[in-house]
């Protein structure tokens, strides 16, 4: 009894007719008609257009834009930079600053009982030194760093036996050191009645 052949395309018939089994299949999944993404090895599917990349960078172009970014850097890294370098100055100079401030305390309560008018620190316009108050013999003068400077320059800090601090000379008790080239401010302060010391940028 003949069996009826089912109805297949020219090119799959041809296919099939060559033995060549996997070119039938391929064939039959790129028919006309068939909606699909995409089929194996590489076939697009009939009446849809082949997929194209999309646009790319010209090697001119690429270059300019790096061209650009290394001038901005060029630009930008050193002031970054300097800025930093500054920064680290002026925090290094508050600190120097606070620590006199510190010993002179511990030096008025160590010795209390012989010098009952205690220590102070005196600034000037870039320098500072440690006054002993009783005998008024000064410590050698410690000078800022340079491009900085206190803000006003008749400071006086004195400390009594018992831990106090007061400003002698009628300022706050804040004391302000000034980057002469961006005007960028730490500060040295501290707390009247106990003597504690402390520093902080501005």
């Amino acid at each position: 009894m003949a069996t009826e052949a089912l109805p297949r395309s020219e090119p799959y018939a041809q296919g099939a007719a060559g033995g060549n089994v996997y070119a039938c299949i391929r064939l039959w999944r790129c028919r006309p008609g068939r909606r699909a993404a995409g089929t194996p090895y590489g076939i697009a599917p009939a009446g849809l257009p082949p997929k194209r990349a999309g646009p790319g960078v010209t090697l001119l172009e690429l270059l300019t834009v790096v061209a650009i970014v290394g001038i901005l850097a060029a630009l930008t890294v050193p002031r970054l930079a300097d800025s930093a370098a500054w920064s680290v100055r002026g925090e290094k100079c508050a600190a120097q600053v606070a620590a006199a401030l510190k010993l002179a305390r511990r030096l008025a309560v160590e010795n209390g009982a012989t010098n009952p008018t205690g220590y102070a620190v005196e600034c000037a316009q870039a320098s500072y030194r440690i006054l002993n108050l009783n005998t008024g013999v000064y410590e050698p003068a410690v000078t800022l760093a340079a491009g900085w400077r206190f803000s006003v320059s008749n400071y006086r800090v004195a400390f009594d036996p018992y831990g106090g601090a007061r400003e002698t000379n009628g300022h706050s008790a804040s004391l302000e050191l000034v980057n002469l080239k961006d005007a960028s401010l730490w500060a040295v302060n501290f707390e009247p009645a106990t003597g504690y010391v402390w520093y902080k940028a501005r």
